[in-house]
C-alpha cells in the first residue's frame, strides 16, 4: 500500500513539475538564457539576443498600487475561494507598459512595449483577510474595476 502512494505521489510530483517547467514563463526564460548576450551594435536584426544596459524612458507609467514610475507594470488580483475544496480566483489581471530604450554605454536600442513579452520579477504584494484589511491603494483599485476586497462578514 505504501509504495502505491509513494508511486502516485511520484507521478502526481512529474505532472506538476513538467506543467511548471513546460509553462510559457519558463520557456521564456530559458529562452533568454539560451540567447547570446551581444553588445547593441553587434546584435543582427531579427536575431535573438541578450542585451544588458540601463533603461531609460520616452514616456513613464505610474504603477497603480506602488505609484512608482516605471516602464511596465502587472497586477494580479486573485480570491481565495471554497469551502472544502478552496482555490484562487483571479479577479483582475492588468497590465500596462510603453516603449523604452536600453543604454548599452554609448549605444542605446529602443524596446517597442507591443512587441515584447514581459517577464517581471514581483516586487510587491498585498493581502488581506481576517482583522487584516487591504491598503487604502488596493481598496481603490479594486472598486475601480467593480470589485472589493470585503466580504458579507470578513475580508
Amino acid at each position: 500500500m505504501f509504495w502505491l502512494v509513494g508511486g502516485a505521489l511520484a507521478a502526481v510530483g512529474r505532472i506538476a513539475f513538467s506543467g511548471w517547467y513546460f509553462s510559457a514563463d519558463q520557456r521564456a526564460r530559458r529562452a533568454i538564457k539560451a540567447a547570446p548576450l551581444r553588445a547593441i551594435p553587434d546584435v543582427i536584426e531579427g536575431e535573438r539576443a541578450r542585451v544588458v544596459g540601463e533603461v531609460e524612458l520616452i514616456s513613464s507609467l505610474v504603477a497603480p498600487l506602488s505609484a512608482r514610475t516605471c516602464a511596465y507594470w502587472r497586477v494580479i488580483v486573485q480570491e481565495q475561494r471554497g469551502g472544502k475544496n478552496q482555490h484562487w480566483h483571479t479577479l483582475v489581471d492588468e497590465h500596462e507598459g510603453v516603449d523604452f530604450f536600453v543604454r548599452d554605454g554609448a549605444h542605446r536600442a529602443v524596446v517597442k512595449a507591443t512587441h515584447s513579452q514581459a517577464m517581471l520579477e514581483q516586487d510587491a504584494g498585498y493581502s488581506s483577510g481576517f482583522l487584516n484589511d487591504a491598503t487604502p491603494e488596493l481598496e481603490a483599485f479594486l472598486a475601480e474595476r467593480g470589485h472589493s476586497s470585503q466580504g458579507w462578514v470578513f475580508n
